[in-house]
């Protein structure tokens, strides 16, 4: 190492020491809470030391620090120093919803049960580093608690154990409110078992349920005292059975148990395939998840062992229930960089809690605290789509990315691919052989070819907006040729539109091209211009109410190639949007509607086929295949599209050949499970749908 990294590393170590002298000074005042407000100077302290951006720890650090939960504790139960890494943007968005989960269901319970004055404990099975009990001791949120038991294998318990005894922060926040400092410390089993004070560590393997219930009960656990039992992950990498024996052993041990499990469910669809992959590669396959595959199927695994009542929802329920305006500019304006939206949505929408009580119905603390609605279509609404994968070049593999068809050849332009990163990449294959080698393959001389759009113009094509970075949009309208790639930006005039990516730019009669939404760094945008290709003048139209982006927009065929259709995308509150706007370019008329049937979906694609609005994949609550919508009747059709983890449904491109819909590349790159990218292509009939 050399000194100088020597040096900026003791600095960062000495920030650190620092920070937990401030903690200690504030903490040790037994009537202080640290909040938000108490925590700006040592924030102002780090940054101003360590010249680093806030964001920086380890996830459960990254969120602490990022300022969107205080949780001063991670700071002597979370990473050291030397872990100090910088972390993406959904790293912390993913770690804010599990938290939003926890908040909502298990801390609401034991909030309902201290306002309430009752005595209750908790039992929280394979915490880990978890920091739960000490932030909400700090909250005065455990006054009522009468214990609180966590339950681990018996080499991390003991290591636990032993940094809260060391600790006076710790050590005092366990020993605080108890009868007898000195008597409440109890340690046995070769030190993987300890008590101080209200705070209980158990070493033991959580299917072992009898010495489980021998320590439990040596160290203070009344089974008839009300107890929030809290499963974080833990019950999913366990044997189905040895699972449910344990389930069996709460109903049948506690009198009135109110447990919270917070695991993977939905593994059957593509995402699903990613996710169970990612979890066996690391050794620690998901053994429960194909067994309990749905929300109601979860809910029916609690009462099958004995719980009176039985709750579960997604987390992508959570979030849209508990995420007002005010929270989404709070995390817009921490986390500006923040652009994996279809990962995000995809994760949560494969995380689910599960509530269960084994007491009868009586109190009015709701199991997870919204209501539940199912959202499915009857079994009979979907017919198979018909579509075969087929192989294609490697230079299909990745997203963010346009294709289109010119001089009887298919182009490709822009996006992520997996070896080359941002690709700023042009290349022609002939349509007789996309698996081969490309005709012709350049360079574009732009940076920002990520989520850009492109439309067929002469013998060129025109390029708007588009991303480097986050921090790095367009603005430019570019005209390239595609005989040698090259380019150059057109200067336009009119009220130019603002620097974007997500967005749509669509060909409309002879001349015009409309430009629909897409995100900035710091807004979600609505505006739909229009360029006069002849005078190269923008002007604006009109603005989608809400804002969209990552939607999808096409021009009717046939004798109404002047009416564009929007579908799906997302609004600026980050819901799923599920209207069809229709805009009459002549005439100027606007019209929305919300179609029965119709799954609402964002980053998928569209086209024209005979009269009909074809949209193929994306995301959506439902696994979005293929819809038909008649435009004269309105009637939808769904289609599901059954393809392996080969095929990418989200961030693809979408091209038509004659009778047939190739769909080519696709995919994104996820937060906690790695960048997953389509390696086959999909071709569906069209005429079959």
């Amino acid at each position: 190492m050399e000194a100088t990294d020597i040096q900026s590393h003791r600095s960062k170590q000495c920030v650190v020491k620092q920070g937990k002298k401030y903690f200690a000074s504030l903490l040790l005042r037994r009537e202080h809470v640290i909040t938000n407000a108490s925590m700006s100077h040592f924030f102002c302290m780090y940054r101003k030391m360590t010249k680093s951006p806030v964001g920086l720890l380890l996830t459960k650090e990254h969120v602490h620090l990022a300022g969107f939960r205080v949780d001063p504790f991670q700071i002597y139960l979370g990473s050291s120093a030397a872990d100090v890494v910088r972390r993406s943007p959904a790293v912390g968005q993913g770690y804010l919803a599990r938290a939003v989960a926890l908040e909502s269901t298990f801390e609401r319970h034991l909030t309902g049960l201290a306002l309430r004055g009752v005595p209750f404990q908790v039992l929280s099975c394979g915490a880990g580093s978890d920091t739960a009990f000490f932030r909400l001791r700090n909250m005065g949120l455990l006054e009522s608690c009468l214990c609180y038991f966590e339950v681990d294998f018996p080499q991390a318990a003991r290591q636990k154990g032993r940094v809260v005894v060391r600790n006076p922060v710790l050590a005092d926040l366990c020993l605080r409110g108890s009868p007898a400092h000195r008597s409440s410390y109890l340690q046995a089993h070769d030190g993987t078992c300890l008590r101080i004070g209200r705070y209980s560590v158990i070493g033991c393997d959580l299917t072992k349920t009898g010495d489980l219930a021998e320590r439990l009960l040596a160290f203070g656990m009344n089974f008839s005292q009300p107890t929030v039992v809290l499963c974080e992950c833990s019950l999913t990498y366990v044997a189905s059975a040895r699972a449910t024996a344990f389930l069996l052993w709460l109903a049948a041990s506690f009198a009135d148990a109110r447990l919270v499990v917070y695991e993977q469910f939905c593994p059957g669809d593509r995402f699903g395939t990613i996710m169970k992959r990612h979890f066996r590669l690391r050794g620690t396959p998901l053994m429960n998840v194909d067994d309990f595959p749905a929300l109601l199927d979860q809910e029916r695994r609690l009462l099958s062992v004995g719980f009176r009542e039985s709750a579960a929802v997604s987390l992508c329920d959570l979030m849209a229930w508990h995420y007002g305006e005010a929270e989404l500019e709070r995390r817009r304006a921490m986390e500006p960089d923040y652009d994996e939206f279809e990962e995000f949505y995809l994760k949560c929408s494969h995380y689910s809690i599960l509530a269960g009580k084994t007491s009868s119905p009586g109190d009015d603390i709701p199991l997870v605290g919204i209501p539940i609605i199912r959202t499915s279509l009857p079994d009979d609404a979907r017919s198979p789509a018909h579509a075969r994968t087929k192989p294609c070049s490697p230079l299909f593999s990745r997203y963010g990315h346009r294709c289109f068809l010119a001089e009887g050849h298919l182009f490709l332009a822009g996006g992520i691919s997996v070896g080359r990163g941002r690709d700023g990449v042009l290349a022609r294959f002939s349509l007789a052989d996309l698996q081969g080698e490309p005709v012709q393959e350049v360079a574009l001389q732009v940076s920002a070819t990520v989520f850009s759009d492109y439309c067929r113009w002469n013998d060129s094509v025109l390029c708007f907006g588009g991303r480097a970075s986050p921090a790095e949009a367009s603005a430019e309208l570019r005209i390239v040729s595609l005989a040698s790639g090259g380019g150059t930006v057109i200067e336009c005039g009119g009220r130019r539109p603002v620097a974007r990516w997500r967005h749509t730019l669509t060909a409309v009669r002879e001349g015009s091209l409309v430009l629909v939404g897409g995100r900035s760094r710091d807004r979600v945008l609505g505006d739909v211009s229009v360029l006069d290709t002849r005078s190269w003048t923008w002007r604006e139209a009109w603005a989608v109410p809400g804002g969209l982006h990552s939607h999808s927009a096409c021009a009717d065929d046939g004798d109404r190639d002047d009416r564009l259709y929007v579908t799906g995308g997302l609004r600026e509150d980050d819901g799923v949007s599920a209207r069809v706007y229709v805009w009459d370019v002549r005439s100027g008329e606007v019209t929305s509607r919300t179609l029965e049937g119709l799954i609402p979906r964002f980053s998928h694609s569209s086209c024209m086929v005979g009269g009909r609005l074809c949209l193929v994949g994306g995301v959506g609550v439902i696994q979005p295949g293929v819809a038909v919508i008649d435009t004269r009747s309105w009637a939808v059709r769904e289609f599901t599209l059954e393809v392996p983890k080969s095929v990418g449904l989200y961030n693809h491109a979408l091209v038509r050949q004659g009778d047939k819909l190739l769909l080519l590349g696709g995919g994104g790159n996820c937060f906690s499970f790695g960048m997953h990218v389509a390696t086959e292509m999909l071709e569906i009939e069209v005429e079959l749908l």
